[in-house]
């Protein structure tokens, strides 16, 4: 059986994903700001949804809600119980943060490399 340079057989299947440091950083740098503006944008949306809301409340409404809202609040017990649960659950949600980011980051870098020749 023949072997290419890398001690691997000609058939053998592999794909190499390369992108230069430059590209990397450029692609972070995007998606930081992309990041940054939807983030922004999401919160000021919620913000000014709040703000309403509080202009519209009336006492007889926020003592008709009161029992709903208790309720929500005290729901929140099963992480107290089972503290590994919260520590699985959100190790789960940061890896999947970091995941996506890190996929976002490689693949706009592989664009600036496949558009941008430098």
């Amino acid at each position: 059986m023949t072997t290419n340079n890398s001690g691997r057989s000609p058939t053998e299947n592999t794909i190499t994903l390369r992108t230069s440091t430059k590209h990397r950083l450029l692609a972070r740098g995007i998606v930081l700001l992309l990041l940054t503006g939807l983030g922004s944008y999401a919160f000021l949306q919620e913000s000014q949804r709040q703000y309403q809301r509080g202009q519209t409340l009336t006492p007889a409404a926020y003592n008709d809600r009161y029992e709903a809202y208790r309720a929500s609040l005290l729901s929140k017990k099963i992480m107290l119980d089972y503290p590994p649960l919260t520590v699985v659950a959100t190790g789960l949600v940061v890896l999947g943060i970091v995941g996506s980011y890190e996929l976002l980051v490689l693949g706009i870098s592989l664009l600036i490399g496949r558009f941008w020749r430098t």
